[in-house]
């Protein structure tokens, strides 16, 4: 179908460029700040990479609540599953023979209990199984020690059938660290595939004490022939769930820096509220808290200098529209294509704030 060339009569005073900043290393990044339904969508890549809450597509007692910012489960049978994966998308989560990070915020409702084997009082965070070898790929949880604020943080992941096993001993592996209830923690495994390194950490959220311990490392195998995937969050089993709260999850096929890791913010530049877009919601934060100068990432201090200004600005602009799909359409009757104009959004929030500012 030909289509035929309109000309503009007039001239063009200027042409705004926003550069759009990809994070390619993120597979998935569930930030669970739907707050109601049965799905918790993935925010970045692949659309079909999402979790169901409980059992089944409908409401059932194995459903996790939602609560702000994430969800909160039980100590015993609730959970998320896989919902909606295509076959690609399995391939890109089981992280096979890649370097990789596996990253989760939680807090806790009560402490993994004490006694009987580590296996019998976990709590599980992660579980990636492929039934068709039996094979592990990652496993993440915590468990307790001697004492019920005894944190221990669990891995394991199989390489050529063998079982490999990790763990960190929060209390004694760096900064003195014991669990403390309705206290949000980092918990990540990450594995440099380069240096041959496998690195558990745990990190108080609040206090900035941090665990962790690296050591030698393996790496993950391929699925199998017939890949039969099972695949918990907020659990590895039914009877090994988080009691307490997901707030989020994240699964990178590199080795995050640690200015980028949860605890720090969003990976994505301009993302204050950490939902995995950059636009108008990111944006009214900054507005909110222009020439702030004790500001956190979620106030909109990207350059985490305190201050939110027209650095801060310039970072959001340059990634503006990052997750969302291009809203790009074809007018027939006209003949014409229509291009969403993120420079004037940002330029229409700059005058929003500089009005604001005026009026103080």
């Amino acid at each position: 179908m030909s289509r035929s060339l309109r000309c503009l009569t007039g001239s063009i005073a200027m042409i705004y460029c926003c550069a759009l900043t990809v994070h390619a290393e993120t597979v998935a990044h569930w930030a669970f700040n739907e707050g109601a339904g049965q799905t918790a969508g993935n925010a970045v890549g692949s659309g079909t990479m999402n979790l169901q809450l409980g059992s089944t597509s409908d409401p059932d007692a194995s459903d996790p609540a939602w609560v702000s910012g994430g969800v909160n489960g039980d100590v015993n049978n609730t959970y998320l599953l896989k919902s909606g994966w295509t076959a690609a998308d399995e391939t890109a989560l089981a992280l096979a023979d890649t370097s990789y990070s596996i990253e989760t915020v939680v807090s806790l409702d009560s402490l993994p209990g004490i006694g009987g084997s580590f296996s019998d009082k976990a709590m599980g965070l992660v579980f990636f199984r492929d039934l068709g070898d039996s094979s592990y790929k990652y496993l993440l949880r915590l468990y307790a020690g001697n004492t019920t604020d005894d944190l221990w943080v669990g891995y394991y992941n199989t390489d050529n059938g063998n079982l490999a096993a990790y763990n960190i001993h929060a209390a004694n592996d760096g900064d003195t660290l014991t669990a403390t209830l309705d206290r949000q923690y980092y918990v990540a495994a990450i594995y440099d595939k380069d240096a041959g390194s496998m690195q558990l950490i745990v990190r108080d959220m609040v206090t900035g004490q941090q665990a962790s311990k690296t050591a030698a490392g393996v790496v993950t195998s391929a699925l199998s022939a017939s890949p039969d995937i099972l695949f918990y969050a907020a659990a590895e089993s039914p009877a090994r769930s988080l009691d307490g709260t997901m707030y989020d999850l994240r699964i990178s096929n590199s080795v995050v820096p640690e200015a980028q890791r949860l605890y720090n913010g969003s990976f994505f530049p301009g993302d204050a509220n950490n939902d995995g877009l950059v636009n108008l919601s990111d944006l009214q934060i900054l507005g909110d808290n222009w020439q702030s100068v004790t500001a956190t990432w979620a106030e909109a201090d990207f350059n985490n200098d305190g201050t939110v200004n027209l650095s801060d600005l310039q970072i959001l602009g340059d990634n503006w529209g990052f997750g969302a799909s291009p809203d790009i359409s074809f007018d027939e009757a006209l003949g014409q294509v229509s291009i969403p104009e993120p420079a004037t959004c940002l330029i229409l929030g700059a005058g929003s704030i500089l009005m604001m500012l005026r009026k103080r």
